[in-house]
């Protein structure tokens, strides 16, 4: 498996003109000799608020190798907005689950199995990165 080519991907699409075509992931040869993942995501609701998920990963590729999974939890950002939902959720770790505590969804638990590992950030659009302050975003 070779490193995902954000820069490459990014670099080319920002001189192509409005009547070429995207420069796609299969144009950068980073599936050349097979070497990728097939990663299946499986969903299973046991109530309406309690929501199952399954990642099964296959290296297709010869050489026994690291993959790295995030799941995400993510929710719609009204904070921003100011008024009565300017409340952002916060999470926390908890051994194997995260504890997220939503302002109007009230808390909620994020359970892992079998990860070394638990990693939480704060996404926000990274608008100087997208286009510059005044993008319009």
């Amino acid at each position: 498996q070779k490193v995902f080519p954000y820069d490459q991907v990014r670099r080319e699409n920002a001189v192509l003109g409005t009547s070429d075509g995207e420069y796609e992931l299969m144009d950068t040869g980073i599936f050349d000799e097979d070497r990728y993942f097939d990663v299946y995501v499986e969903y299973a609701r046991d109530a309406v608020d309690d929501i199952y998920m399954r990642v099964v990963a296959h290296n297709r590729g010869p050489d026994a190798t690291e993959l790295h999974v995030l799941p995400q939890a993510f929710f719609r950002n009204t904070w921003s907005w100011g008024g009565e939902d300017s409340e952002k959720p916060s999470m926390e770790r908890q051994g194997n689950r995260v504890d997220i505590k939503h302002p109007k969804l009230g808390d909620l638990f994020f359970y892992v199995e079998g990860a070394e590992q638990i990693l939480m950030c704060d996404n926000e659009t990274n608008v100087a990165a997208l286009g510059g302050e005044d993008a319009g975003l």
